[in-house]
């Protein structure tokens, strides 16, 4: 495994306008802050899995 140190950088650009010095996602261009994780669930099953989620976190916030 190459060293964390060596590993390719994000490359994104930062709000006071330098290049984001995170490690890029291996297989992909940016790193997991700009764009180089999950984006949600894309299939019928995914998307059902996520609202029973959403659905029991919210009964659990009111109850508390």
């Amino acid at each position: 495994m190459a060293s964390r140190l060596w590993m390719p950088r994000c490359g994104a650009r930062t709000r006071n306008g330098g290049p984001c010095n995170a490690s890029k996602i291996p297989g992909r261009k940016r790193c997991k802050w700009h764009g180089g994780l999950s984006t949600g669930p894309r299939t019928a099953a995914g998307k059902l899995i996520s609202l029973r989620n959403l659905v029991q976190n919210r009964r659990h916030e009111l109850n508390h």
